[in-house]
């Protein structure tokens, strides 16, 4: 058995360890969300720059048909419902 003065020197040391090991556990964890939210912003703009690129390319009108499941078994029979947008540079 080694001296009391060994002893809490030990004990710090494990301390440390279990602090250091604690940062590192944040620091990936913060790493990997950083990615994933790099991710979505990348996806995010090309999502936005597609559209973009349609609505600028729009001359006169652009009708978003929407097609939804009716709560019927099977989803068997689909309904529409027509949303009709306007060209922002039409006023």
């Amino acid at each position: 058995m080694g001296n009391p003065q060994q002893l809490a020197l030990e004990k710090e040391n494990q301390r440390l360890r279990a602090v250091i090991a604690d940062f590192e556990e944040r620091f990936r964890t913060r790493q990997s969300e950083e990615r994933l939210h790099k991710h979505v912003q990348a996806t995010l703009r090309e999502s936005f720059l597609l559209y973009k690129e349609i609505f600028d390319n729009t001359a006169v009108c652009l009708f978003l048909l929407e097609v939804t499941p009716d709560a019927l078994p099977g989803g068997q029979h689909w309904h529409t419902k027509l949303i009709p947008l306007r060209n922002q540079t039409e006023s």
